[in-house]
């Protein structure tokens, strides 16, 4: 995370140039009166709108200049604050907070805080920007349908926002809607925002890198229709697009959907990097990806997702999506009661290198919830690494699977189960497995149920000497050179319809 907000400032100062022309800066308070006392509770002195002030400085300064606020100031408004055909400006805040004020009436536009449409070339930088939801008291009946965003971009491009916050929203704290390219959101913060903390509806080359997005409540009058992600890429018009997007070293918690959710409504989300990034206590899952391709997960930390009454399909779910590459993440204390990795409807998808521990391991989730069910076609599990896993480590049944060089310990029940057509199971190390009323139970170490593929290469321990090693149901080509400990003397490899075709070679048992 510091490496990565580091490359950012760099970026960040090197570009200051020619975002304004030198020493041309104006001050919000001293050039243009706006009081900013936003935060008072004197009643002899209450808070100024300063909605004018601050409108004719945005005007002001469009065309190219810096515009400054006083340090930690709180400025007051009512109405929606925009920028229209600006280019080479830069706002630097300071610290300051631009906030609605409260018990004003539902605002014209399609934001509360700031619109920038048509502009170029921008930075803005150390400023808040607050919806005040509480202190409007915005319910559906005060701000029917629309509400507000607290950043809305369109017809963008070449803009960067460092440190900026957008919070306590009636809609999105970040939204991006159409024509907008090469915008980057650093070491930026969404919290407590109604609908999601960044949305992007179109776009290209979008950063979004280091920051916080977390508390997203979802759609105030439609909770069902759009649960708050922190991060929702989502585009729903024929002309939307969505591509060339890196999320990286991001912190997202405790949304009421998920963490990040890529959804291709009409047209799919594409070349997506998600990285380096931590996720943990979203109530519908920490990942969601749906109609989307060319997607690069890797490097993420997923964690302490417990079941929650809102479905949660899996922690990390993969649905009607091709060319996935999910490697290097990690997951720990995963206690939904349903699969830690889900991947469904989805062609080649590449779960490779990923770590599992501590899935499902409470009682009431003992017996449910695979650490991996892989259920496309294509798709490769290899070089994982799985650990107390209270349900099945690899569910597989998507034809022509791949699972391979995985290693597993301390599992219950079966630990790989595939029902694929074609699927190769190879040199995969199983064991030692967990005893206390867990994998010593299930029928097979590893049981493959469908036709053709190879089981071969692979070395298991069972967890008694009443279990099979190898249970299979149908008649894979080839089963050869499997090393088989401590399972049953008899049955250590047991076909269920007899060997048929299957070619039986060089296992030993111990």
């Amino acid at each position: 995370m510091k490496n990565i907000i580091s490359t950012a400032l760099l970026f960040l100062s090197a570009s200051w140039a020619s975002a304004a022309p030198p020493g041309d800066y104006l001050w919000v308070d001293q050039d243009f009166g706006a009081v900013c006392n936003g935060d008072s509770t004197d009643p002899m002195n209450p808070p100024v709108n300063d909605q004018v002030a601050l409108q004719n400085a945005l005007d002001a300064v469009k065309s190219g200049g810096t515009l400054v606020f006083p340090p930690g100031a709180v400025c007051a408004h009512d109405d929606s604050l925009t920028v229209v055909n600006g280019s080479h400006f830069v706002i630097e805040g300071n610290g300051a907070t631009l906030q609605n004020l409260a018990a004003t009436a539902p605002f014209g536009l399609d934001t509360g805080g700031l619109d920038i449409r048509n502009s170029t070339h921008f930075e803005i930088r150390n400023l808040t920007l607050d919806g005040n939801r509480d202190g409007r008291g915005a319910t559906p009946a005060q701000d029917p349908g629309g509400n507000r965003h607290m950043i809305f971009l369109r017809d963008a491009s070449d803009g960067v926002f460092f440190n900026v916050k957008a919070v306590n929203s009636t809609k999105d704290g970040f939204y991006i809607k159409q024509n907008v390219t090469r915008i980057q959101f650093l070491g930026c913060t969404a919290d407590n925002n109604y609908r999601h903390g960044l949305a992007v509806a179109s776009g290209n080359d979008i950063q979004i890198i280091g920051g916080f997005y977390t508390h997203s409540n979802g759609t105030l009058n439609n909770k069902s229709e759009r649960i708050g992600s922190g991060i929702r890429l989502e585009s729903h018009e024929p002309f939307e697009t969505i591509s060339d997007v890196l999320i990286s070293g991001v912190t997202i918690a405790e949304n009421e959907g998920a963490g990040i959710h890529l959804v291709g409504d009409v047209n799919p989300t594409t070349n997506v990097r998600i990285v380096d990034n931590d996720l943990s206590h979203d109530q519908r899952g920490a990942l969601r990806i749906i109609g989307s391709a060319e997607v690069i997960v890797r490097g993420n930390y997923f964690h302490d997702y417990a079941l929650h009454a809102d479905t949660q399909l899996g922690t990390v779910y993969i649905d009607s999506s091709s060319d996935i590459r999910f490697d290097g993440n990690a997951f720990d204390r995963i206690e939904t009661g349903f699969h830690a990795a889900y991947v469904t409807g989805s062609p080649r998808v590449y779960l490779t290198g990923n770590t599992f521990r501590t899935i499902n391991m409470e009682p009431a989730n003992l017996g449910s919830g695979a650490a991996i069910l892989h259920q496309g076609t294509d798709g490769i599990i290899a070089e994982n690494r799985l650990a107390q896993c209270g349900y099945r480590g690899v569910w597989a049944t998507g034809d022509r699977v791949i699972v391979r060089d995985n290693a597993f310990t301390e599992m219950f029940k079966n630990v790989i189960f595939v029902n694929a057509t074609d699927a190769m199971i190879t040199d995969n190390i199983v064991g030692p497995l967990s005893t206390a009323g867990g994998s010593a139970a299930a029928e097979a170490v590893i049981r493959s149920r469908a036709d053709g593929g190879k089981v071969t290469g692979n070395a298991v321990v069972c967890g008694s000497s009443a279990q099979s090693g190898i249970v299979l149901d149908s008649h894979p080509a080839l089963v050869s050179d499997n090393l088989i400990t401590g399972c049953d003397p008899v049955n250590w490899i047991r076909f269920l319809a007899g060997q048929g075709s299957t070619v039986l070679v060089d296992n030993v048992q111990n």
